[in-house]
């Protein structure tokens, strides 16, 4: 209903998804977990949506077939036939999922602009309270940490947690982006 009346409206609303990033440079199947876990406890705030940005997600539904974020874009880059994420997500325990890409190349074409329409547009005007997005390694575009309010990150406990998280430092130094350590939590 919501994305019915915005449709109505022009797409007019305001941003009120709180955008919530997961990092696991350790290990996808960790973050998905810890997402799956604070998805469930924002429940309370609203409505949950998790979106696994891993290679090979843990979160995959009976169908695997089942369309997913990259249709998302496909569907964008149409003239005709735009999707709503309500349209592709499959809920398990009053959770959305919305299932990651198929290939690690459908990610790798989608545009730095696509990318914030989906976060600016698809993502900040949903029904949803919460999204939660879960990486396993650093983005295409270090954009999408930035235009997430807080990224929760899991370094690792296998004795390289530190030297991960030093490189990282070092490298959002070199790309001028040090207010990003500010959104960073470390679980």
């Amino acid at each position: 209903v919501y994305e019915d009346l915005l449709e109505i409206l022009d797409g007019e609303a305001v941003g009120k998804t709180e955008v919530i990033g997961v990092f696991g440079p350790a290990g996808g199947p960790a973050a998905e977990q810890f997402a799956l876990e604070m998805g469930k406890k924002q429940r309370s705030e609203g409505e949950v949506l998790i979106v696994s940005l891993t290679e090979f997600s843990t979160f995959l539904p009976e169908e695997t077939e089942k369309n997913g974020i990259g249709e998302w874009f496909y569907y964008q880059m149409q003239q005709e036939g735009r999707k709503r994420i309500s349209d592709l997500v499959y809920s398990e325990d009053n959770v959305d999922f919305l299932r990651g890409f198929r290939t690690i190349y459908d990610r790798m074409e989608v545009s730095l602009e696509a990318w914030r329409c989906f976060y600016m547009e698809a993502l900040r005007k949903s029904r949803y309270s919460t999204a939660i997005l879960v990486f396993e390694r650093l983005p295409e575009y270090m954009e999408l940490f930035m235009w997430c309010d807080r990224i929760y990150v899991q370094w690792g406990q296998d004795g390289f947690g530190d030297l991960r998280k030093q490189e990282f430092a070092k490298m959002i130094t070199y790309m001028e982006m040090d207010e990003l350590m500010d959104k960073m939590m470390e679980e």
